[in-house]
Parts: C-alpha cells; structure tokens; sequence
C-alpha cells in the first residue's frame, strides 16, 4: 500500500510536466529547422492555404492561417523564414508574403511600386536570407506583357524595380548563387540567354547565349552551382518533349534524354547539381526517374499507370524525392528514397501543391 500511495504521488508529480512537454513539441515542432519538414499549398475549403508537414512527428500545422488562395512557397536559406503569394481574392493582383517561423502573424511585403500583377514563380531568396527578388507579369496581360523583377531589400527596407526581357510568364527562372550572383535564364523562339543581373545598378548582363529552335518549352531550372541549367522543350520535327542541359562555357546543348517515345518533363536538380529528378510520361504511364546530371544511370523510383504525376522536389540531404500524386478528386504527398525506391505518402487532401523541403 505505500508503495502504491508513493508511485501515485510521483506520477501525479509527473502528469503536468509530461503533459507541458507534449504540448510546447506540438507548439515548437514547426519553429525547429530540420530535416523532415516540407511546406505546401493546401485547399482548407474554398481557401488555399500553406502547411507544415512534420516528417518526424506526422503533424500538419497551418502556417498561413489568414490567406486565401497562397501559393508557390519559397524558403530562405535558414529555413527560418517562409516567402509566398496570395491573390487576396483579387484578380491577376498578388502580395508576396513572409512567414517567419519564430512569429506567429504573415508580413505583407509591399507591392511593385510599377503597377504589380501576378507572381510567376516562387520568390527567390539572397544567400544571406536579407533580400528576396520577386518576378511579376503584368495584370491581366500575363503571358503577353514584359515581366518586371522586384528586389525587396536590406530587411525590405529599400524597394527597386527592373524590367525582364520576357514576354511569357514560363520561359525564364532565376537563381541566386551562394557568392551573391543573380542569374537569369531566358527561353525565346530560337536561342536562349543565360544572364547575370546586377541589382546595384538595375541592368542585365548577357553572359552567353545558345542557338536553340523550340516549338514549346517549360521553365528552365537553374542547377545550385549556377554552371549549367535544364530545360524540357520540344524542338521542331520531334512529336515529344526531351530534356537539355546548357553549360557556361559550353557551346554545344545535350539531350539527356533522347527516348523519342516518351515526355520528359518538371526537371529538379539535387543540392550538390550532380543529379536530376523528373517526370517521365509514356502513353498514360507516368514515372519519377533519377539521372545523373549528364542522363547517365537513369533510375526509375516510381511508376503509375493512370495517376499524374507533379511537384517534384529533393530533401536538403539529396536522399529523397517528394512529389504529388492525383487521383480523381484526391491528392497525396509521396516521398521515394532515392537508394530503395521505398515509398511514403504521408499526407492526402484536396488542392495539395508545390511542396518545397525545409532546409
């Protein structure tokens, strides 16, 4: 009996300090950087908002609670701080965002002071996490108006605006290099650009330039080396889509791909840029392939035969790959392990899109 009367008191003892730690790890999981946390569009009834999935602890944690249609998320180097878009309920009109992951409340950035528009791709943060550029098309003319680049800077401080020589909201990408450069891949009809722009003095320096017919073209993707970049075209007499790589100082462009019978398309590259992740589409089979980054030793890690396929991303650490898997009326975020090919879905909702890893 004393026995049992001591181990009662020493677990009541024991109730309130377990009972707080349980819920700071639930409050605290979403401010901890580390691998194993993915952000991503979600439709939480009519609304599109951004949530946390927490590999380690299975959670998902609303992180923009008060947007209404966010989307393309972009985290900044230290994972600390989380960039994104939200129309507002307004029409071809975005705010670009900034969650920060200690703070509870999202700060609105201010809009292009030159007349704003609609976001194209996710907001590209500086190495030092100080600055973000944003590219904007104008209003309801995106797709056929100038895009304009706006560099939000020292602690969004200071605002300046540059006008991007392209006229289709899919054909360029930008990337900030790690030494502070900012470059500029732009697609046209028959040749393309890879540019450095210097943001001191608001202009755009061509540093080469590639022959290059195409019938279509998806976003080129810029490897994290800024050495070279790929993109998914289909050129004039080919029926299907292949990837190509452009390297700095390399005249010739390589087909990676050459399979004549398929589409490849949604290319990432891993954080070291040796490896490529995209989406193979063959008939109504659709698959997730690896390849090294010259599109030697090609792995498929997953296959479906009628499901699509979308949103491809690696883990900071190079070892998985996250992407989207639509059946009718459902999505579900999956992971591959790029070693075993083994596979995890580790969430299902409506409206799930753009999952970007924590870094």
């Amino acid at each position: 009996m004393l026995f049992t009367r001591i181990f009662g008191r020493f677990a009541l003892l024991l109730i309130a300090p377990l009972a707080l730690v349980i819920v700071v790890t639930r409050l605290v999981a979403p401010l901890m950087p580390q691998d194993g946390q993915i952000a991503f569009s979600g439709a939480l009834g009519d609304v599109e908002t951004l949530y946390l999935l927490d590999l380690t602890h299975q959670q998902v944690h609303p992180l923009a609670r008060d947007a209404f249609a966010a989307r393309l998320p972009g985290w900044s180097p230290d994972g600390a701080r989380l960039a994104f878009a939200d129309s507002g309920g307004r029409i071809f009109w975005d705010t670009v965002f900034v969650k920060d992951m200690a703070a509870l409340p999202e700060m609105a950035l201010p809009d292009d002071p030159d007349g704003g528009g609609q976001v194209t791709e996710p907001p590209v943060w500086s190495p030092d996490a100080d600055s973000i550029v944003v590219s904007y098309a104008p209003g309801r003319e995106i797709g056929q108006g100038d895009v304009r680049l706006v560099h939000y800077g020292s602690k969004n401080a200071n605002i300046s605006t540059l006008p991007l020589p392209s006229t289709r909201a899919n054909n360029h990408a930008l990337r900030w290099l790690p030494d502070g450069r900012l470059l500029y891949v732009l697609v046209e009809n028959d040749r393309v650009r890879l540019d450095e722009i210097d943001l001191a003095n608001l202009s755009i320096h061509t540093l080469q330039e590639w022959d290059f017919d195409v019938t279509s073209t998806w976003q080129p993707v810029i490897a994290p080396d800024g050495e070279k970049f790929v993109i998914s075209a289909t050129r004039p007499n080919a029926l299907t889509s292949d990837l190509y790589v452009f390297e700095r100082g390399v005249p010739d462009v390589i087909d990676i791909t050459q399979l004549n019978t398929s589409n490849e398309t949604q290319p990432v590259w891993s954080s070291d840029s040796t490896q490529l992740a995209y989406k193979l589409l063959n008939g109504s089979s659709q698959y997730v392939v690896v390849t090294a980054a010259d599109g030697s030793h090609a792995r498929m890690l997953f296959e479906h035969d009628s499901m699509r396929i979308s949103d491809l991303n690696w883990s900071p650490d190079d070892t998985r790959v996250s992407f989207v898997l639509s059946p009718i009326g459902e999505r579900y975020l999956c992971i591959v392990t790029v070693d075993t090919a083994a596979l995890d879905c580790p969430y299902a909702g409506g409206g799930v899109s753009e999952p970007v890893w924590r870094p």
